[in-house]
């Protein structure tokens, strides 16, 4: 889901590397609710995509910078989610 979010808004190219931003200004410049935008990342967090170096404030990890570095990895991402992720979720596991 963090990555889907990621993704599709393009949260990792709002922001540089070593710049940080509040969750307030990252929601205005993705078109998105503060609020819905403060969950996404905080999850995404939990994946050690982005780190809230303070209260309030998003900053890149290594991790998250390198889906604005590397292109090949975005793409690939975008695939999965979108192409491959949706039918996976239909596959029944029962015999």
């Amino acid at each position: 889901m963090a990555l889907h979010f990621i993704d599709t808004y393009k949260v990792s190219h709002k922001l540089g590397w070593g710049e940080k931003k509040t969750f307030k200004e990252l929601a205005k410049e993705c078109g998105l609710e503060e609020v819905d935008t403060r969950r996404m990342i905080r999850l995404a967090m939990t994946h050690y995509l982005f780190t809230e170096p303070e209260e309030g404030y998003v900053m890149h990890t290594a991790g998250s910078f390198e889906l604005v570095r590397n292109s090949l990895l975005e793409a690939w991402i975008g695939l999965m989610i979108k192409e491959n992720w949706p039918p996976m979720l239909k596959v029944s596991l029962q015999n």
